[in-house]
């Protein structure tokens, strides 16, 4: 069994990819899980039908089949659109990076056409971790999260789908980014942007972004609400969810201190 399971959503329009992304785990002999959405039909075990759902969806699937089925350490999900050629170093480097440091929460690429890449997230480069820097939030799209933090979101989405919010339903996965990211800053980790690579995520989307707004509130809305029942008072989570989106908007005008992100006053030895 590797470090990481890598969750990897397929439908027609990135089936190449899906092949591509199969061939660098197998290679790299790391674990995964395909959910697949094309209209290849395969008798692989690592090959799952899919939901008539989307992202988020697809998202709390992935979580559901990591905690239950699962003893993997770091729980990694592919949207199946970004696309970079060395996805088993890649990977290898996920699972050397989380192993090397416990308090690594989330951990995500920069991506081509990610309002969360470089200014629209940057916090600090790391003095630790050649090419990372500590960010506010990463983007789903491809991210990386240790079992803990993984669990926590996978018992969030699972609270939330009992009380009102179908996510099966929902189209576009916008706020689940600020869920686990808030959780690992609420449980004093870091959340890692990493400038070593840059895959390439195309641009636009196949939702839309006035949906997807609405979408977003209602997660972070849910989560607020989750936190407060299971957790401590959700003041804490709203002021971090405030400066994230303060950061998307104004970028290299807004500068962020460590204790404004952790929030319980006790910071990293080494960021």
């Amino acid at each position: 069994m590797s470090a990481s399971i890598t969750y990897v959503a397929c439908w027609d329009e990135v089936f190449d990819n899906t092949i591509h992304i199969e061939n660098e785990l197998i290679k790299a002999d790391c674990d995964y899980l395909i959910i697949n959405k094309s209209k290849l039909i395969s008798d692989s075990k690592r090959w799952q039908p899919a939901k008539d759902t989307r992202y988020y969806g697809h998202f709390f699937d992935a979580l559901d089949h990591f905690v239950n089925k699962t003893n993997n350490s770091v729980f990694i999900f592919n949207a199946g659109d970004s696309r970079w050629p060395d996805i088993s170093g890649y990977t290898k480097r996920i699972e050397y990076l989380f192993e090397l440091d416990p308090l690594i929460g989330v951990l995500s690429p920069d991506q081509t056409n990610d309002p969360f890449t470089g200014s629209g997230s940057h916090i600090k480069d790391s003095t630790v971790h050649r090419g990372l820097y500590l960010c506010t939030l990463t983007n789903g799209i491809f991210v990386a999260m240790q079992r803990e933090i993984a669990e926590i979101t996978y018992n969030y989405m699972k609270w939330a789908s009992q009380n009102g919010v179908d996510f099966y339903a929902m189209t576009s996965g916008w706020g689940l980014d600020y869920v686990y990211s808030a959780t690992s800053y609420m449980l004093d980790k870091k959340v890692y942007k990493d400038s070593t690579v840059k895959m390439f995520h195309p641009d636009g989307s196949g939702y839309n972004y006035g949906i997807a707004e609405k979408e977003s509130n209602i997660v972070m809305e849910s989560f607020i609400r989750y936190w407060a029942n299971h957790r401590e008072s959700s003041h804490k989570v709203r002021h971090l969810f405030s400066v994230f989106m303060k950061k998307v908007h104004e970028k290299d005008s807004y500068s962020i201190l460590l204790k404004e992100v952790y929030l319980n006053g006790r910071y990293p030895a080494q960021i």
